[in-house]
């Protein structure tokens, strides 16, 4: 199963944007009319929407609470 991830555009290299997840992981993602800084939803190597700042600090918070959860 594949599930959307919050992250935030940590930099840019040519097409892909390097996208930090926020619980240790960054990925090179095909980068999609999003900026560096820029808030997105990820599935599989596809940004798939572009989300607010405030709504992607709140669900980055709520994906790093699971993923601590999930390692106990």
């Amino acid at each position: 199963m594949c599930q959307a991830l919050v992250g935030k555009i940590a930099a840019i290299d040519g097409n892909y944007a390097i996208v930090d997840f926020s619980v240790g992981v960054k990925k090179a993602i095909n980068l999609q009319k999003a900026c560096l800084n820029d808030f997105v939803v990820v599935r599989g190597n596809l940004i798939i929407e572009k989300i607010e700042q405030h709504e992607g600090k709140v669900l980055l918070a709520v994906q790093k609470a699971n993923f601590k959860k999930l390692k106990k």
